[in-house]
């Protein structure tokens, strides 16, 4: 069984002072490059504790709403994920989004202008950033083929593009 994560990567705002601790805010004004990195590769802490950073998934699916832009992410299967998707049902998992640094744009107040994602992270023993980049587990009953893909992943991904506003997509 592969196991399923509904993520909310890019939060807008933040808890402190209406930013994330780094001093930093997203909104619906940002431009996240969602058009340009989909589907984007999950994996544990930004690569920061591994030698070789071990992809633990994909995203299936991006949606944007009051809050921010949600991913549904498919993870292979294996002992990684099961502990972090019992994280996850304890509330005790969270997320970050990692962007191409040399293009990041901001605001001197620090609205994120531009953030090209390019990967989504579980954090894992990380503090994150912002702590409203919540990580909610969902199961998955697919099958998860050599990839570590669900098998219907091609079939959902090959679906229709519909764009919310200029690089910001949600996927069907």
């Amino acid at each position: 069984m592969a196991y399923k994560f509904h993520m909310l990567g890019l939060p807008f705002g933040g808890p402190y002072n209406g930013r994330s601790a780094s001093g930093i805010y997203f909104s619906a004004r940002t431009d996240f490059w969602l058009d340009t990195f989909m589907p984007l590769g999950v994996i544990r802490n930004h690569g920061l504790d591994e030698l070789v950073p071990m992809k633990l998934g994909q995203v299936q699916r991006a949606t944007l709403d009051s809050h921010g832009v949600w991913f549904d992410v498919l993870t292979q299967e294996n002992a990684e994920t099961e502990r972090m998707y019992q994280m996850a049902q304890r509330g005790n998992l969270f997320c970050s989004s990692g962007a191409l640094s040399h293009l990041v744009r901001q605001a001197p107040d620090g609205h994120v202008l531009i953030w090209p994602t390019c990967e989504l992270s579980l954090l894992d023993g990380f503090e994150p950033a912002n702590p409203y980049a919540v990580v909610e587990a969902r199961q998955s009953k697919e099958r998860v083929n050599e990839c570590g893909y669900g098998m219907k992943h091609k079939a959902a991904w090959n679906g229709s593009v519909m764009a919310t506003r200029p690089g910001l997509l949600t996927w069907h």
